[in-house]
């Protein structure tokens, strides 16, 4: 897949938050939260593959267990595909990190779609 070149890098990053609309660069990182694993794997894998513009990553389990995860992330890769393909892809991305957590609400989009 060609990767086209993104907008971002790190801005907020509160709860998981890592965006900056003046940015000409791709995200190529994250600030890694301590005692959560899988929530640092996760944008480990969505970052180095995907090159997005905006990703927004966050926990909504209810106990401390990283079980249940809110995804929001805008790639250019994603302009010419249907939201099933894309979530395709992030499924594959993810692979085994997918087993280790019960739910991902997934929210993909391309910049013409924001």
């Amino acid at each position: 897949m060609k990767e086209k070149a993104a907008a971002a890098t790190l801005g907020d990053v509160d709860d998981g938050t890592v965006h900056d609309e003046k940015s000409l660069d791709t995200i190529s990182s994250f600030e890694r939260k301590e005692d959560k694993p899988i929530y640092n794997e996760i944008m480990d894998k969505l970052i180095n593959v995907l090159k997005p513009r905006k990703i927004e990553l966050i926990d909504v389990s209810r106990e401390s267990d990283e079980s249940h995860f809110t995804l929001t992330i805008v790639v250019d890769a994603f302009s010419d595909l249907t939201p099933e393909k894309r979530d395709q892809i992030i499924h594959l991305v993810l692979g085994d990190t997918l087993e280790n957590i019960q739910a991902i609400d997934i929210n993909v989009f391309s910049p013409d779609k924001i």
